[in-house]
């Protein structure tokens, strides 16, 4: 029997795919907090300094929420189970697509390998788990 992480009873290949997802638009979303995205040069008629800004810096507390958006929408599918489950993958999936293509000339882009991840997680079928008497009962290689 296979063991680790994505073998483990209470993961899917499919959960695992959401996960993938979730940590990366989290490393993304993080990234964008300290690493500079801004670049300016200033100039005072003798010198030119060159400045960096990251996000936070420059558009304020409020890009929080912006960044967060995301991480937000892949993990919304490991959160919901029951019947809405049904639905909150796809639609997260579509805004999430939907952040990356509007925000395609500044964030977005980055955020791209996370929603392959989420479309790769939403295209896997749904684990079904068979109680252990079904799993006792059905012989090896079947």
């Amino acid at each position: 029997m296979a063991t680790g992480f994505a073998s483990a009873p209470w993961r899917s290949p499919k959960q695992v795919a959401q996960l993938l997802a979730v940590v990366l638009a989290l490393a993304t979303s993080i990234a964008y907090l300290f690493v500079p995205a801004y670049e300016g040069v200033v100039s005072d008629g003798t010198t030119e300094t060159t400045t960096t800004a990251t996000l936070l810096e420059e558009n304020g507390p409020h890009v929080l929420a912006v960044l967060a958006f995301p991480v937000l929408l892949t993990l919304l599918p490991l959160l919901v189970r029951g019947r809405a489950a049904r639905w909150v993958g796809p639609v997260s999936v579509a805004l999430l697509a939907t952040f990356v293509v509007l925000g395609g000339f500044s964030i977005g882009l980055f955020y791209v390998p996370a929603l392959l991840a989420s479309v790769f997680g939403l295209a896997l079928p749904t684990a079904h788990r068979r109680s252990t008497e079904q799993l006792e009962t059905v012989p090896p290689g079947a």
